[in-house]
């Protein structure tokens, strides 16, 4: 049933986005993961929840699986490893102003971490949300997901430090939510920012839970 599903030509591009929202989430925590949830929303998706929710665990574990993961050996993969896996459907997307989405929520000892993404157009997967920040941001390629004291001037600092390490800033996103005065920050760079450019940004006082994604 569920290898049917992806191979439908409508399933494809949210095959690709569960991935790389996998990729995405699973470079967003440390330490050994113990559950991953997918989320499904619209009656779109309904038919391909089980699909997505084993491309969402191909993503998560690219980085963990010391051998190559596909859509057949993930959840077997996944069970010896430990990880509880959870597929879960909802009719509708709630309050975002999408038809359907795509959650993958990944949990470790110490926090969990919730990624959402939608398809605009086939070929045009959008990462659309993280920890309840909203934004719109492309998930690929190089990314610096950090959060911020929302006042002016910090991303003027940021902006700065990578200028100087010649790290050219492709796209921004910046996100706000309601759980207070912090701001959620999200740059693309057209390469891989690095270990030091990486510790100057955390020292900025203000930033905080700095984390550097490829995808």
């Amino acid at each position: 049933g569920a290898l049917r599903a992806a191979a439908q030509p409508e399933a494809k591009p949210f095959l690709d986005l569960a991935d790389r929202l996998g990729q995405i989430a699973s470079q967003l925590v440390d330490g050994s993961l113990r559950r991953i949830t997918v989320r499904s929303y619209g009656e779109a998706l309904h038919r391909y929840a089980e699909v997505l929710t084993v491309a969402a665990l191909r993503g998560v574990m690219a980085r963990w699986s010391p051998e190559p993961v596909n859509l057949i050996n993930a959840n077997t993969l996944a069970r010896e490893m430990g990880l509880h896996t959870s597929e879960e459907w909802r009719t509708s997307s709630g309050d975002y102003d999408y038809p359907n989405l795509v959650e993958v929520i990944v949990e470790t000892a110490q926090r969990t971490r919730s990624v959402i993404g939608t398809v605009r157009a086939p070929g045009d997967g959008r990462l659309v949300g993280l920890d309840g920040y909203r934004f719109e941001g492309k998930p690929t390629g190089h990314l610096l997901f950090y959060r911020n004291v929302d006042r002016p001037g910090m991303l003027a600092t940021v902006g700065g430090i990578l200028a100087e390490a010649e790290v050219n800033i492709a796209a921004l996103a910046l996100g706000r939510s309601s759980l207070g005065s912090m701001a959620l920050t999200v740059i693309s760079t057209d390469e891989g920012v690095p270990a030091e450019v990486r510790r100057r940004v955390e020292a900025i006082e203000g930033v905080e839970d700095v984390r550097l994604v490829a995808v």
